[in-house]
């Protein structure tokens, strides 16, 4: 490891017992610092408004209140914290205390992943998509979500739904 590896993972790392970076004027959001070869991929770490369910898919489960409109009101505001690539969490701005794990690639794919607790039980989450710039200086991911159920014990989704998943950056 180089000097400055050293010093970007002393900088970075995680502390208190929060798991924020303890950085305020470090960036370690951003995976791959002004650009590499593949551009550069935006700074993760912030505020987030989310476009759910575009394109919604529903397996047909009978499970009561979930759909669209209500996975809509907790599938919102959310901020990312920790350090790039693969120390980050995150949470919905209305469940803070359901921390979702994620990480960030040198590509620019960007995932996250937890449980939620639904009133009807667990419900198993995931939101993937890419990171970029757009044409306006926004930073974007475009992606899909994944939330399934698993109701009978036997550790089966038995239940699930698909959208896609269109958060922008906030403040920009």
């Amino acid at each position: 490891m180089n000097r400055l590896s050293f010093l970007l993972l002393v900088a970075c790392a995680p502390g208190g017992d929060s798991g924020d970076s303890g950085q305020s004027g470090s960036n370690c959001g951003d995976v791959d610092g002004n650009g590499g070869d593949t551009g550069n991929i935006p700074d993760v770490l912030g505020l987030w408004t989310t476009t759910l369910g575009a394109e919604y898919w529903n397996d047909g489960c009978a499970v009561p209140n979930f759909d669209l409109s209500t996975e809509s009101d907790w599938i919102g505001a959310f901020e990312v914290k920790g350090s790039a690539p693969s120390t980050l969490y995150a949470y919905f701005q209305d469940e803070p205390e359901e921390r979702l794990e994620a990480a960030v690639d040198l590509r620019g794919g960007f995932t996250m992943s937890g449980l939620h607790q639904h009133e009807a039980g667990p419900l198993y989450v995931n939101f993937s998509g890419l990171v970029y710039t757009d044409n306006n200086g926004r930073t974007n991911i475009d992606g899909n979500a994944f939330l399934g159920f698993e109701l009978t014990g036997d550790e089966i989704i038995d239940c699930y739904a698909r959208t896609s998943w269109s958060p922008a950056k906030s403040g920009e």
